[in-house]
């Protein structure tokens, strides 16, 4: 039986010539390469808009933005009354947001009538019952909105709550708190007796 065998390459040891296998992998490469131009070409950008743009910070200007009012219509931001506004994330398993909801509550009743509101944004699953214990039980007269679909928790970038924030009539935030807070105390009054008066 005889056996035949490919001649090597004189001077390789039986190796092949490195651009041998380099060749393919760099085809490869280049495959790939001219592959994912030719899709991005086919895909087009997703034109940034307000809100990709915006962040949560003092100074900014949040972008319009819709409200689903518990037990009632959507409320665009831009259509609310000028006023000052106190926008509060909460739920009834957040220790720190019931702590703070009846000097949220207080703040908003002293002030309602000089152009101050409360805007309060439910996270609760169980939204029907969690709202009416917490009214019931603080007395809450604030208008109080839902976030089913995590488009305001997106917007305003909620990774924790209570989170509360401060719009003035132009909707320029003027003050983000995250954490439980006494919205009553003094210095909240005085920086909101200005901001009424601008």
């Amino acid at each position: 039986m005889s056996m035949t065998t490919e001649p090597l390459t004189p001077g390789t040891g039986g190796k092949r010539p490195a651009w041998k296998v380099l060749l393919p992998i760099a085809l490869l490469v280049l495959a790939v390469v001219v592959g994912l131009a030719a899709l991005k070409v086919m895909i087009p950008e997703r034109p940034h808009t307000a809100q990709s743009k915006f962040t949560l910070k003092e100074g900014a200007i949040a972008p319009d933005f819709t409200l689903t009012r518990f037990q009632g219509a959507d409320v665009k931001f831009s259509e609310l009354e000028g006023k000052v506004f106190l926008l509060n994330f909460w739920a009834t398993w957040c220790e720190a947001c019931m702590v703070e909801m009846p000097s949220i509550s207080k703040l908003r009743e002293t002030y309602r009538d000089r152009g101050f509101e409360v805007l309060g944004v439910n996270l609760d699953e169980n939204p029907d019952l969690a709202v009416s214990v917490v009214r019931e039980r603080f007395g809450l007269q604030f208008p109080i909105f839902l976030d089913a679909e995590s488009r305001l928790s997106d917007l305003f970038d909620v990774h924790g709550i209570p989170l509360t924030i401060v719009l003035n009539r132009q909707g320029r935030i003027l003050m983000v708190e995250t954490g439980e807070r006494d919205w009553f105390g003094q210095d909240v009054q005085r920086k909101l007796e200005g901001w009424i008066s601008e």
